[in-house]
């Protein structure tokens, strides 16, 4: 079992509790900066890394993520169109994942207590995103107030929105159709048959 610790403190608290436990292979490093292949992810991560968090699992192949976030994040992270907490990484967690909430963890259980609520979350993958993807939803989503076709114009993308209302405002669009604006950006652009037949 590969696992990552990038606190020193941590790190070396952690090892000597799994020295007993030689499948245990304990790095010293940043996650996200490695490319380690998993089935499953187990991890508490620090809140602040939450966003950083979805978004490296969603470029990845895996089984299933086990992971403590802070409830106030899993509600963005699973927000409806036209919801204020509706947001980009809405957008990117549902498109790429399904999230189920397994139970509240009590601030009892840390130590320090956090001053805020915590949930135990299980993360599915639905479909793994490219980095280019998840940098056009953000771009999107920047404009979020914005109707789709003003916001695409402003941004300087191709705006065909054949299938949503062009009336909408980026943060009234579902997920899938903000994927599939965000894929059209990412596709050659058409080229114009300037040949003339004879």
């Amino acid at each position: 079992m590969e696992a990552f610790e990038i606190d020193p403190y941590n790190y070396e608290t952690t090892k000597q509790l799994t020295k007993e436990h030689p499948w245990v292979d304990l790095k010293l490093a940043d996650v996200f900066e490695q490319e380690p292949e998993f089935d499953v992810v187990v991890s508490s991560l620090p809140y602040s890394e939450s966003s950083r968090f979805v978004e490296w699992l969603s470029t990845k192949r895996y089984e299933k993520a086990i992971v403590i976030l802070q409830e106030d994040f899993v509600k963005k992270i699973m927000a409806k169109p036209g919801q204020k907490d509706y947001r980009a990484m809405s957008v990117v967690s549902q498109c790429s994942s399904n999230i189920e909430i397994v139970r509240r963890v009590y601030r009892s259980s840390f130590d320090p207590p956090p001053k805020v609520s915590s949930v135990l979350v299980v993360i599915r993958p639905r479909l793994k995103l490219s980095r280019d993807l998840i940098m056009t939803i953000k771009k999107v989503f920047s404009l979020r107030r914005r109707k789709i076709g003003v916001a695409l114009k402003i941004l300087g993308m191709r705006c065909e929105l054949g299938y949503v209302e062009r009336d909408k405002r980026v943060y009234q669009i579902d997920p899938d159709n903000l994927l599939e604006i965000a894929r059209i950006q990412t596709l050659p652009a058409p080229s114009l048959d300037q040949s003339k037949s004879n």
